[in-house]
C-alpha cells in the first residue's frame, strides 16, 4: 500500500448481496456518460487493498433490482400488490389465478383494449378449427358485442346461457342447431338458422330472414315452408294454403258492412282491399244482420232517358236492365223547345219496365222522358241502403191527404221526389211539412182508385246514386 498508488491497485471482482450469484453476467451500460473512469478502493482486513469501478459497484450493491432500461431476464414468483400498467405491448404466453376466487377466474380482469389472435373461455380443452373465439361456457355481454365477421353457434343459441344488451353482428349469422330467444332480437344482416326456431319476444331484422322448414307458435299453430307451398295451420287443419297457382282457405271469407276479413269466429278486424283484378267465386255480405250471398252486378241504380214518337199518350218503357226486385220509378218530362206541359202517370211497374200515360197526345219529336230507377231500400240486394231511402206506399182509394213516414228517420231533413202510379186517374197533387220523419201529401180531389207512391229521399252529404 506505501508503495502503491490507489489507481494501480488491482481490479475487485463482483460484490454479492447473497449467495446466489445473480449479476454474475455483467452488462454494460447504454449511457455514455458511464463513469468507468472512475473508482472506489477496498479493503479485506489482512489481505489485501483492490480498486473497483464505479459501474461495477452499481451492478454489485443493486443485485436485485429491475433494470428501469436495457435488456433483462426475470426469473421467479413475483407478486404485485398494487396496480401494475404496461404502457407498450406485452407478450404473455398464460395469465392464469392459482386461487378459484381470484381476479383472473373472470370475475376482475380489467381492460381498455385486448387484441387476441385466438380467445378459448371456458373448461374446454380445445376450439374449433377456423373459430378466433370459442365460448364453452355461459357469456355475458353487458355492453354492446360488435363482430365484424360471421357469428357461428353449433350449438343451441339460447338466451340462458348467451345473454347481451345489445348483439350487432355486421356479417351474415348461422345458428345450426335450435334457437331459444325470450327477449327481443335484432339483425342488420342475414341470419341463418338449420333448426326450430322458438321466440317468446319479437324478432326484427333489416336484412334476409331465411327459415329452412316451420315456424311454429305458442299455441298450435304453424307456418310451413315447403318446394310448392306456403300452409298456416292449426293442429292438422291447413287454414291457409297459398301455391303458385292459387290461395285456398278453409272457411268462406265473410265480409262485414265495414269492408272486413273474418276467417273465424274471432271479431273481425282490418280491412280487406284489392288493388287490381280479383277473383272470388263466392262472397257472403253482410246485410242488416244477416248474411247473403253477394251477386256481381248487385241491384245498383239506373238513370237513362228515353225519347218519345209523337202522336201517342202511352208508352212503355224499357229499363236498361232487369231489376231482382221490382223498383222505385221516379220520371220527368222534358220537351226540348219547352213549349208543352201534360200532365202523366206512371202504371205496371215490373222489374224490367213500366207504363206511363199522358193526360193527352204528344204532338212533336220533342218529348224527352228522364227516368230513375232504384231497387227498393228494403229489397235484399239493394245498395246504399241508408244513404238514398226509396220505397212504395199504398194510397188507398177516397183518399186527399196522407202522412209518408220513412223507412229510417234522417240526420236532416230530406231532399224527397214522388210519383204515383195508378191505372186511369190523373190527378194534380203535392208535398208538404217535410222532415226528418215523414212529409204530407196533398191531392187536388178525392181519389177514385187505388194508388201507390213511389218516393225517393236523400240528404245533401248522402245523395249517391248507389
Amino acid at each position: 500500500m506505501p508503495n502503491q498508488r490507489i489507481s494501480e491497485l488491482p481490479e475487485s471482482g463482483p460484490l454479492y448481496f447473497n449467495d446466489v450469484p445473480f449479476n454474475s453476467i455483467y452488462t454494460e451500460s447504454s449511457s455514455v456518460e458511464a463513469s468507468s473512469d472512475w473508482f472506489l478502493m477496498t479493503a479485506r482486513p489482512k489481505v489485501s487493498n483492490e480498486k473497483i469501478s464505479f459501474p461495477n459497484f452499481h451492478r454489485s450493491v443493486l443485485s436485485d433490482a429491475v433494470y428501469l432500461n436495457t435488456n433483462q431476464t426475470i426469473s421467479g414468483q413475483k407478486t404485485f400488490t398494487d396496480k401494475c400498467y404496461i404502457t407498450k405491448r406485452a407478450n404473455v404466453t398464460s395469465i392464469q389465478d392459482p386461487t378459484s376466487s381470484g381476479d383472473l377466474s373472470g370475475i376482475g380482469f380489467i381492460g381498455t383494449t385486448g387484441l387476441f389472435e385466438n380467445l378459448l373461455a371456458g373448461t374446454g380443452e380445445s376450439g374449433n378449427a377456423g373459430c378466433d373465439v370459442t365460448v364453452f361456457d355461459s357469456a355475458l355481454f353487458e355492453g354492446d358485442m360488435i363482430i365484424g365477421g360471421t357469428i357461428s353457434f353449433p350449438g343451441e343459441f339460447s338466451t340462458d346461457d348467451f345473454s347481451t344488451l345489445d348483439l350487432r353482428v355486421t356479417s351474415g349469422t348461422q345458428i345450426m342447431n335450435g334457437v331459444s330467444s325470450t327477449g327481443a332480437s335484432s339483425f342488420s344482416h342475414d341470419i341463418d338458422i338449420s333448426g326450430d326456431t322458438m321466440i317468446d319476444g319479437s324478432i326484427s331484422t333489416s336484412g334476409d330472414l331465411s327459415v329452412h322448414e316451420n315456424i311454429f307458435s305458442n299455441y298450435n299453430q304453424t307456418l310451413q315452408f315447403t318446394p310448392d307451398h306456403i300452409q298456416i295451420t292449426n293442429d292438422t287443419n291447413n287454414f291457409i294454403d297459398i301455391t303458385a297457382d292459387n290461395i285456398k282457405y278453409k272457411q268462406i271469407i265473410n265480409v262485414n258492412e265495414s269492408n272486413v276479413v273474418n276467417l273465424s269466429d274471432s271479431t273481425p278486424s282490418g280491412v280487406f282491399h284489392v288493388d287490381g283484378t280479383g277473383y272470388v267465386q263466392n262472397i257472403n255480405a253482410l246485410n242488416n244482420g244477416t248474411y247473403r250471398q253477394f251477386f256481381g252486378g248487385d241491384d245498383e241504380s239506373m238513370v237513362f232517358k228515353s225519347q218519345l214518337q209523337s202522336g201517342y199518350r202511352e208508352f212503355t218503357i224499357d229499363l236498361p236492365k232487369t231489376f231482382l226486385e221490382t223498383p222505385v220509378i221516379s220520371p220527368n218530362l222534358q220537351h226540348v223547345s219547352g213549349g208543352f206541359i201534360i200532365p202523366y202517370i206512371i202504371s205496371d211497374v215490373t222489374n224490367k219496365d213500366y207504363k206511363i200515360k199522358f193526360g193527352e197526345d204528344t204532338n212533336d219529336h220533342d218529348f224527352v222522358l228522364h227516368t230513375t230507377a232504384m231497387s227498393p231500400s228494403t229489397g235484399q240486394y239493394s245498395t246504399n241502403k241508408n244513404g238514398i231511402q226509396r220505397f212504395r206506399t199504398e194510397i188507398p182509394s177516397g183518399t186527399t191527404s196522407q202522412q209518408i213516414d220513412f223507412p229510417q228517420a234522417h240526420n236532416l231533413k230530406p231532399t224527397v221526389s214522388i210519383t204515383i202510379e195508378a191505372q186511369n186517374e190523373i190527378v194534380p197533387y203535392t208535398i208538404s211539412g217535410v222532415n226528418t220523419n215523414n212529409y204530407t201529401i196533398f191531392l187536388a180531389a178525392e181519389s177514385t182508385e187505388d194508388y201507390v207512391l213511389h218516393t225517393i229521399s236523400t240528404e245533401y252529404d248522402n245523395q249517391r246514386i248507389s
